[in-house]
């Protein structure tokens, strides 16, 4: 097992919890141990290229680090590097990870990923090489799921989520994602008898002992909010300044200066004194803190705990606090309320959810700070109420989030799963020997007219054996219904190792990987390429009737186009370009109607019906029926060609030559000696006129998309439909692929001698109408 989480040599959060974890892990004996560390060098400056034995187990510092003369030098502080080298070398059975979603698909360049830390990706990658592993996770949700996160979620084969509040997010992956609760150590965190505090004051903390100490036990961090706790501090010191009895401290049990600014002047500002109304522990910092005795030594010296950290996955140290047996006072949200309400305590009142764009990335709740200062005062002046419900709910707290409980209960049954799971691999092969397993995993161009004609070849060749096919989830309907298929699996990496590996065909895999043809090739037969045999017919897609809800369907081919405007930006035309189309053909065929299909988040144009988030069978039998294609780059071109409807293709900084449906198609491409600074397609990759191709407004102002010509698409949809709608299909499909590529006529200022010619061809553009 490889552990890629912080290091459990950190006092962190995610530290503490990887000790526990992975010390009761090595206990079992069941997996030989190692860990990549994060926040493992950083506090231990002076060990930093120093193997660290304070584990029985090996861990690796995650950050690489270079010395350059009297400066030591961090790359890569979150470790990626190391891990991903740690996952290609083939010798894990568990690759474990315990961090926030957002860090496991981090991304070094803004807009686009960094492809050699992105974690999902490299995963994916190493099983693909043949690294047979499992990914364990361990991840909190006090946060609404992004879209940019879910790539984590699906490399997962099996995942623990600690925070109960974020379950209801993961149903779509009830399958592998339970919760499972964090705790502490109850040997170590616990009740002290017979403990002088006083003397503990005087000694460590450097305090009279006539003080109420307030205890706040957390990092200086965005979401624990520390200026909010300062603030309640001295409200509350405001409310009691009058009463007799012990001077109120608040201790701030982190380093002042750390992620969130400087403490010490927030509690200036608040007209409080540091070393006096607010203290910190000296020499304090994530690695170089207290031992667990000393900090269980704290919460018994402290007579109340408190949090208004705006946002918790879980909430360690109030747990801790708890277990010590010390009254807690937290908001009531996200992680606090499955942990604290068992203490009996009252939550704190939170003020409304509000947008904090430098703390989370979706709405935090924070503290009422005037709450919490009343009841620190209520405490104050009578401390009884809470201490009672303390001792009577103690015992059950401390059963509830005890770690040998939660490691016994939990971890133990998932990790005799996931070894059952791995040694279970040989039978599967063996079940699975006589069968093939064909994988594409997306997207839906590459399925429809790639792996169908790869597997009918397959299935030419080798009549007699069942073929099982396997691809994402979302595009699983493409081809149901295949007659060379015999089972479609679900979507499952792991699948890849349950069949001998010459039984295995995963071109798509190899298409990625850049391994893929001899010689000038086709996209689409890349994949029988791949497994050498010839493609057999131009594609599969299954299709489904459903009710247009228009008022003139008889049958026949209708009077309606279907036209794909895409949200890929480097493959898209302006709205402008396609209500300049779309006018061009209602001047001649008034009764003509559009219907925009492809994703539901594709750009909508107006005047046209919205088909777009169509199921694909329902958008390929949309396509059979229809007049027209009128489109991009993409995999509605190819339904096209599949399902016999002719269409007309505009070419951005993609390959026509490579990528285009080869039957029934027209052709508009950019002529790149003339438009591009880099005098052909580019893909996107790296595009000389230097277009962001992720941001889709400034894609569509590349040099390639701005020259694109909608008028041939006009003049060839007009001249087909004055022949009569089924005429006009028919002579549209029987000429379309022999007209070539047309070229659209620049838009930016070049030598008039560089403009390519009207195209004639076939179609007879020149006087069309």
């Amino acid at each position: 097992m490889l552990a890629w989480c912080d290091s459990p040599l950190s006092i962190t959060g995610f530290g503490v919890v990887a000790k526990n974890i992975l010390g009761r892990i090595y206990k079992t004996g069941m997996f030989d141990l190692a860990c990549v560390g994060i926040n493992h060098f950083e506090e231990h400056f002076d060990k930093a290229f120093e193997d660290r034995t304070e584990v029985p187990y090996k861990v690796f510092i995650g950050q690489d680090v270079a010395r350059q003369g009297n400066q030591t030098v961090t790359f890569d502080p979150m470790g990626r590097a190391k891990t991903i080298q740690m996952l290609k070398q083939g010798n894990i059975d568990v690759f474990f990870c315990m961090r926030d979603l957002w860090d496991m698909v981090y991304q070094n360049a803004q807009g686009r990923p960094h492809l050699e830390s992105f974690l999902p990706l490299n995963v994916q990658l190493a099983k693909e090489a043949g690294a047979n592993f499992r990914v364990l996770s361990h991840f909190p949700l006090e946060y609404q799921v992004q879209p940019g996160w879910t790539p984590a979620i699906d490399m997962m084969d099996y995942g623990y989520c600690f925070t109960a509040g974020g379950m209801p997010q993961m149903e779509p992956y009830a399958d592998k994602i339970a919760w499972c609760p964090q705790g502490c150590d109850t040997n170590i965190f616990k009740p002290l008898k017979n403990f002088n505090k006083d003397a503990f004051k005087q000694a460590r903390m450097r305090l009279d002992p006539d003080t109420f100490v307030v205890l706040c036990v957390q990092r200086n961090q965005p979401r624990k909010d520390i200026p909010a706790t300062i603030e309640a501090f001295a409200k509350f010191k405001a409310l009691v300044g009058t009463v007799e009895g012990k001077r109120p401290v608040l201790w701030l049990h982190m380093r002042p200066d750390d992620q969130f600014g400087d403490a010490r002047k927030w509690v200036n500002d608040n007209g409080l004194q540091v070393d006096h109304d607010v203290c910190f522990p000296p020499n304090f910092n994530v690695g170089a803190g207290w031992s667990e005795a000393e900090l269980n030594m704290l919460y018994n010296t402290a007579d109340v705990f408190i949090s208004t950290s705006v946002a918790e996955g879980f909430g360690l140290t109030p747990v801790e606090a708890g277990c010590a047996g010390i009254p807690v006072l937290v908001p009531g949200h996200t992680g606090h309320l499955q942990t604290i309400s068992q203490l009996g305590m009252p939550y704190v009142a939170c003020k409304p959810m509000e947008k904090r764009e430098k703390v989370a990335p979706s709405p935090v709740t924070p503290t009422n700070t005037d709450d919490m200062a009343q009841k620190l005062a209520d405490h104050y002046g009578d401390p009884t109420k809470l201490n009672g419900l303390v001792r009577k709910n103690l015992k059950q707290f401390r059963k509830t989030f005890s770690w040998d409980k939660i490691f016994n209960e939990y971890w133990m049954p998932v990790l005799e799963t996931i070894q059952d799971d791995i040694f279970g691999t040989e039978a599967r092969q063996k079940k699975n020997e006589k069968r093939f397993l064909f994988v594409c995993e997306e997207a839906a161009g590459d399925i429809a007219a790639g792996a169908a004609p790869a597997i009918a070849a397959l299935k030419r060749k080798y009549p007699n054996t069942p073929i099982d096919f396997m691809c994402k989830e979302k595009f699983r309907q493409i081809l149901m219904g295949m007659p060379e298929i015999d089972t479609q699996v679900p979507w499952d990496i792991n699948k890849i190792f349950d069949y001998p590996r010459d039984r295995v065909f995963y071109p798509h895999a190899k298409i990625r990987h850049g391994n893929w043809s001899s010689g000038w090739s086709h996209l689409m037969d890349m994949q029988s390429e791949m497994i050498g045999l010839f493609p057999e017919g131009s594609g599969y897609c299954a299709t489904k009737e459903f009710d247009l809800k228009l008022d003139d369907m008889d049958g026949s081919v209708p009077d309606l186009i279907t036209i794909h405007t895409t949200s890929q930006g480097g493959k898209m035309i302006g709205a402008d370009k396609w209500s300049e189309l779309i006018k061009g053909i209602l001047s001649k065929n008034p009764d003509m109607r559009f219907a925009i299909i492809g994703g539901k988040d594709d750009m909508m144009v107006p005047g046209a019906l919205d088909f777009r988030g169509l199921p694909f069978e329902e958008q390929a039998w949309l396509q059979k029926i229809s007049f027209c294609h009128i489109g991009i780059d993409s995999s509605p071109m190819h339904f096209a060609q599949i399902v016999g409807q002719p269409s007309i293709t505009f070419w951005g900084w993609t390959n026509p030559e490579v990528c285009k449906a080869r039957a029934g198609g027209v052709h508009i491409v950019a002529h790149h000696p003339t438009v591009c600074p880099k005098f052909g397609p580019c893909h996107g990759v790296q595009p000389a006129c230097g277009i962001n191709q992720y941001d889709t407004k400034s894609a569509m102002s590349a040099p390639c998309a701005r020259s694109l010509d909608v008028g041939p698409a006009v003049q060839i949809v007009n001249k087909a439909l004055s022949m009569g709608i089924e005429d006009g299909r028919k002579w549209l499909w029987d000429n379309a692929s022999k007209e070539g590529n047309i070229y659209g006529i620049p838009t930016l200022t070049q030598a008039e001698d560089k403009k390519p010619a009207p195209a004639g061809g076939k179609l007879a553009l020149v006087g069309a109408e």
